[in-house]
């Protein structure tokens, strides 16, 4: 009965003067789906789920059948535990346990709930998908450094900056935050030694020694690694004189130019690979926040770097370098063998904004995990050629899968021929 209905039948009641036989339940929407119900009892829905979990020989994959029911077990026992709390908060009401997987209204309410849901993921992918990727607008500038900046969909950044070798530490201008991860390569070639320039050409003759090439150069037999600012050795990429370096570091701390190995309190020095033509050797993830900085691994001339290079017994070496009894520390000496240097070096660095943190709460932050990591897939032959063999190793799986799955059903109809 519906409220004007309930009034003319009041007011007939007053104008006959007869009684109206009328009952009003009142219930509120948490009464409705914890009530009774013609079909409530049976039993719990999680036994029901489980119960359709088994290997079945006669499927044409079951294999992958089983992997497929498994899945949808965990979906069933996740969708249970809404069961369950309805169960549990009727029994806090009423004193009584039932199962609720069978209230048509309490299903009603996990359908259309479901359905909103639905709505709200879809229309939160689309509206990412025109937001950060169609209608994206590239922003393309210079940074304070001298940096050229793109700007690219979901978090990514691509910067191309020129530093001179002559200078100890170079400020890129690109700002990290812990967990961002960002790809280096570079092209270029220094030489060493000013002087030899024009020694060499006054005399027609040959440089005493080749242009550096730091990403081509695999290995340092000089012994002049040991004197450099980083000077790691052993390992799978020990120190190289020429390499490139990069480290982070906050704008309120000076870099670090003096680096003896991964067990310094200030070990922060990223030494780039040789071969850096093998794609994401030259990856890495930003460890803390701070101003990305470049430089070439030359000799820094600190006072202990000073005192180790005259007592060294490698008098060869010491001949080469310009190194006798006269060569002491002086203060403001230590990037005199930087200023030298002649040449540049074109970098390349691609970051991409971590968006790790980003949880079952923040499905924006997994729609740009998943768009980037397409982005890449798509962009790197390394990473194609991995997810080719990863597709590749399915289909022999499943390839197999029904091989045994064809075998199986041969021995049922074997063993159902014999029983015949």
């Amino acid at each position: 009965m519906d409220l004007n209905s309930l009034i003319d039948t009041i007011k007939r009641s007053i104008v006959t003067g007869t009684s109206a036989d009328v009952e009003i339940n009142d219930k509120s929407l948490l009464s409705g789906l914890m009530g009774e119900d013609a079909g409530d009892g049976g039993r719990p829905f999680y036994r029901r789920v489980l119960a359709g979990w088994r290997f079945d020989s006669k499927d044409r994959f079951p294999v992958a059948m089983l992997l497929c029911r498994t899945l949808w077990v965990l979906f069933g026992l996740f969708v249970s535990l809404f069961y369950f709390l309805a169960s549990l908060l009727m029994m806090l009401l009423t004193g009584k346990w039932k199962e609720r997987s069978t209230s048509p209204r309490l299903n009603a309410v996990l359908f259309v709930s479901t359905i909103i849901v639905y709505i709200v993921m879809i229309a939160g992918m689309v509206s990412f998908f025109f937001t950060n990727v169609l209608f994206f607008t590239p922003d393309n500038h210079a940074n304070g450094a001298g940096a050229l900046v793109v700007k690219q969909p979901c978090g990514k950044e691509h910067y191309v900056f020129l530093f001179n070798t002559a200078e100890c530490w170079v400020n890129t201008g690109i700002d990290l935050v812990e967990g961002d991860r960002f790809t280096v390569s570079a092209s270029g070639a220094f030489y060493g030694r000013v002087q030899d320039l024009v020694e060499k050409a006054n005399d027609n003759e040959r440089l005493p020694f080749d242009y550096n090439r730091p990403l081509s150069e695999r290995a340092d037999n000089s012994g002049v690694s040991r004197y450099c600012m980083y000077r790691v050795q052993g390992g799978s990429d020990p120190a190289r004189f020429g390499s490139i370096l990069c480290q982070i570091q906050p704008d309120t701390q000076p870099c670090i130019c003096d680096y003896g190995g991964p067990d310094s309190v200030q070990g922060r020095i990223i030494q780039l690979r040789a071969d850096s033509l093998d794609e994401g050797l030259n990856e890495f993830v930003a460890d803390r926040s701070g101003l990305l900085h470049v430089s070439v691994n030359d000799i820094y001339l600190s006072r202990s770097n000073v005192e180790k290079m005259q007592k060294d017994a490698n008098a060869v070496l010491k001949a080469s370098l310009g190194i006798d009894s006269s060569f002491v520390y002086e203060q403001g000496m230590e990037e005199r063998w930087f200023a030298d240097n002649i040449g540049e070096i074109l970098m390349n660095v691609v970051v991409t904004r971590n968006a790790a943190n980003a949880s079952l709460l923040e499905p924006e932050g997994m729609m740009q995990s998943f768009y980037n990591y397409v982005d890449e897939c798509v962009a790197s032959p390394s990473k194609r050629t991995g997810l080719y063999k990863f597709l590749g190793i399915v289909a022999a799986v499943l390839l197999a899968d029904f091989g045994l799955g064809f075998l199986l059903r041969g021995l049922h109809r074997g063993k159902g021929v014999g029983r015949g």
